[in-house]
């Protein structure tokens, strides 16, 4: 698709090192320039070509001695897309490099809901990250801007590639970049006039990339988007600066706080709310699937490294977690405790969403009194106290307790088209399966 605004036309012809280079189409458009699909020698490449504004004499040097560099294959590794020529053109310039094969899904399409990869798939994404900028850092260099706007990967194999690879320079040179928006590590957030991007701001990126990747959500947003308004001068600073930003499962509570800041009882607003609400309930089966050893990774990154680079885990220590790591399967699932009148005898059923099928997992009749046990999904790697509370059934009538003997329900006769249904988060609730309507809705 060829767009009026443009800065190449189609059948434009430029000059490389690799010979004559002719534009086909234009691509898409970012933030530094423009990319085209080109053909060279008979080969399609890509073509990336800057906004004026962003070609400075010293920037060119820059790249000019990074494919210079790349002659010699410093980095052993067959995940980036690397510059290959310099191109110049009335007073701008860019580069030629590989196309992105098109199977390859981009991480930000992904978390927009582009691709179905299976959990192990991703795991084997952010091995091969961790992998990638292993191999990067250890050759002396500095990746400055990792964010999810370059990177993508084969949805059969957890293959990744690595693109908008010029703002790699040595580690602690000089960087013509700082960052992207929401993936700047803190120190930087702070002060980026005198902190320059480096290894470890590096990690802190990688970190909060694979996190979205794995979670769907980013680490340091959780309820305080909404104590701290965008249009503040200081929200950045506020939300992830050294000092105040706060990872989300750090706090129990703090996605629950989320869930309710959005709940806004405006009926326009009822579909989102309820789709918020789930979208935050998958975060949190997530993070209870997900390997205890990835998850205490992000909580030494994300906590301890929060104010202490150095603190912050090494990509060879990611790569080691994630090469052997399983998604637990059997925990990432919804689970729900219903009562329901069977005969003259009332029956809990127990229910679990396995693969996106309702399938009764346990059953138990409630004879005059049963003790049931309601287990929170624990929001972060240490254990929580689990719900206790007592169900007694006398004379046709349903009275519900917690541990302490505070009667939190009593009901009447639980009619053959109505149950008692006992959500994961600890919630019961009376249901009418005729009208679908929630008759009550008790939090403790």
């Amino acid at each position: 698709m060829q767009s009026d605004f443009c800065q190449l036309q189609k059948g434009t012809t430029l000059n490389c090192a690799g010979g004559i280079i002719t534009v086909k189409e234009f691509i898409g458009r970012g933030g530094q320039g423009e990319v085209y699909r080109v053909s060279l020698g008979g080969k399609d490449y890509a073509l990336k070509y800057y906004h004026p504004k962003n070609c400075k004499a010293q920037f060119k040097e820059s790249l000019s001695a990074l494919i210079e560099l790349l002659k010699n294959n410093p980095v052993n590794s067959r995940s980036y897309v690397w510059p290959l020529y310099l191109v110049e053109h009335n007073n701008q310039f860019g580069y030629v490099m590989e196309l992105i094969p098109e199977k390859y899904c981009f991480v930000s399409d992904f978390l927009n809901g582009e691709g179905k990869p299976s959990n192990e798939i991703l795991l084997k994404v952010c091995a091969n990250l961790s992998e990638a900028f292993r191999q990067l850092h250890a050759s002396g260099y500095s990746y400055k801007d990792i964010s999810y706007g370059n990177v993508a990967f084969d949805t059969d194999n957890g293959d990744v590639v690595i693109f908008d690879n010029d703002n790699v320079t040595p580690n602690g040179g000089k960087s013509f970049v700082t960052g992207t928006h929401k993936f700047l590590a803190p120190e930087l957030v702070f002060d980026e006039k005198n902190n320059a991007p480096n290894r470890y701001t590096d990690l802190h990126s990688l970190a909060v990339l694979m996190f979205m990747i794995l979670f769907f959500e980013h680490p340091l947003e959780g309820a305080r988007v909404f104590e701290i308004p965008e249009y503040k001068p200081d929200h950045d600073l506020q939300m992830y600066g050294p000092d105040n930003a706060q990872f989300i499962f750090a706090d129990k509570y703090n996605l629950d706080r989320y869930i309710y800041c959005n709940n806004v009882p405006e009926p326009d607003k009822q579909y989102y709310c309820t789709d918020y609400k789930n979208h935050i309930d998958e975060v949190k089966s997530r993070w209870k699937a997900c390997p205890d050893s990835i998850r205490d990774l992000f909580i030494k990154t994300f906590v301890g490294g929060i104010k202490e680079p150095r603190n912050r885990v090494p990509d060879s220590i990611w790569k080691e977690a994630f090469s052997p790591a399983r998604w637990n399967n059997n925990v990432n699932r919804h689970e729900e405790k219903t009562i329901i009148h069977e005969g003259n005898t009332p029956v809990i059923k127990v229910y679990a969403n396995e693969g996106g099928r309702r399938k009764e997992v346990q059953r138990v009749a409630i004879s005059s009194k049963t003790d049931m046990l309601l287990r929170y999904f624990p929001y972060f790697s240490g254990n929580f106290p689990s719900v206790l509370f007592t169900v007694t059934y006398e004379g046709g009538k349903v009275k519900i307790e917690n541990v302490s003997g505070v009667e939190l329900y009593r009901g009447g006769s639980i009619g053959k088209n109505q149950s008692i249904v006992f959500s994961q988060n600890g919630e019961f609730y009376i249901y009418d399966n005729d009208d679908k309507q929630y008759r009550c809705k008790i939090r403790f």
